[in-house]
């Protein structure tokens, strides 16, 4: 028969960074016999259970990037979002290689033939423009006359049709989903933001490292981990991004809008929710619980104790009431779809505009020379 004695022990702080060698804190106290476990919440990480023994996981959470939604009047760049740059480039070697080719082909056929194509020399004389046409799916008043120039015509067109259908798919893609959110945590630094990780949470250190490429070693810079509090007013940067978990950030949000508006309690979760967005970037949760001294015989008995309040539902139910609390909970309003305005689509405007201009400016130029030799004439 075993009897137990329960003591209370006042901790000596938390465990400290993994990556600094053995952990402090409780663990210490643990390590020298002053307690048997740590009912505390500690991240579960590889170089911690070289010196602890951790029991089965009592909280898990995935690991999240808040950052701030884009205001609804802020311009899109739909026209060049849908591909990459190195896909714009491509395509403008490709437009260089299709005129640079009409040309050379009329050049040796001109040079080494006596046999020429009116059609393939007014092709070659607008080389570029017929290219770029080719590409855009646009079709011509003439057509190329010899087998070569066909040939280059056909592979312009075919590469255009992949890229147009490519191009057009990413464009619905793009107009029907929400700017603000991301596929995976390589987004982030896609799209030039400024990751900041919580101080308090390990896990998004690493995830940190991970997104911006750093070695695993490495030790991130004080200004880029920092405390939830100062989240709130990092988040309020243009393309910022802060890593954290949500019962740990959006409480502290909560308190802090609370304190420096006048938004009354029940109108706190919409108002976060139209301001800021959370998406995950980790798939693997991150792991909490108690733990004890490494190879402690205690280990069995305290699990069994773990397993037994989860089959009775105490955990879930307690966790359910926890999340409720801690969490946002976003009315249906939030998610309605906006209908599309303006700051849509204004790079095809802006496209219009471009072709337009110098057309009417060259229209200007010529008529006035026209005139102006008339006059001349005249004299």
């Amino acid at each position: 028969m075993c009897t137990l004695k329960i003591e209370a022990n006042y901790g000596s702080g938390f465990l400290g960074n993994p990556e600094n060698g053995p952990p402090r804190g409780m663990a210490q106290q643990i390590r020298n016999d002053e307690a048997d476990i740590s009912i505390s919440s500690s991240e579960m990480f590889p170089e911690r259970q070289q010196y602890l023994t951790f029991l089965i996981p009592t909280y898990e959470s995935r690991l999240y990037a808040f950052v701030r939604k884009q205001s609804n009047n802020a311009l899109r760049n739909i026209f060049l979002k849908p591909f990459d740059n190195k896909i714009w480039t491509a395509l403008l070697l490709m437009l260089a290689l299709l005129g640079m080719s009409l040309v050379f082909l009329t050049w040796v056929r001109r040079s080494w033939s006596d046999e020429t194509h009116e059609n393939d020399e007014d092709i070659s004389e607008e080389a570029f423009l017929w290219a770029m046409g080719t590409l855009c799916q646009q079709g011509w008043h003439i057509s190329p006359s010899s087998t070569s120039m066909r040939m280059i015509i056909l592979a312009g067109q075919i590469t255009g049709v992949v890229c147009y259908i490519a191009f057009g798919a990413a464009l619905v893609s793009i107009l029907s989903a929400d700017e603000t959110l991301f596929a995976s945590s390589d987004d982030l630094a896609r799209y030039g933001y400024t990751i900041y990780s919580d101080r308090g949470t390990y896990r998004s250190t690493y995830v940190h490292k991970s997104i911006e490429n750093r070695p695993a070693n490495e030790v991130l810079p004080e200004d880029k981990t920092i405390p939830v509090k100062k989240a709130f007013t990092q988040l309020d940067k243009p393309n910022s991004a802060f890593l954290g978990l949500q019962d740990t950030v959006y409480p502290i949000i909560k308190a802090m809008m609370l304190d420096t508006s006048n938004i009354r309690e029940y109108e706190i979760d919409d108002k976060i929710c139209s301001k800021y967005s959370h998406v995950p970037v980790n798939w693997a949760p991150v792991q909490c619980g108690m733990f004890i001294k490494k190879n402690s015989p205690l280990q069995p008995f305290l699990n069994q104790k773990i397993i037994l309040m989860m089959e009775t539902g105490l955990r879930r139910r307690y966790f359910g009431y926890y999340y409720r609390l801690s969490v946002v909970h976003c009315s249906q309003s939030q998610s309605s779809v906006d209908s599309m305005e303006f700051r849509d689509v204004w790079t095809s405007f802006l496209l219009l505009a471009i072709g337009c201009i110098p057309s009417f400016l060259l229209f200007g130029y010529e008529r006035l020379r026209f005139c102006v030799g008339n006059e001349l004439l005249q004299q």
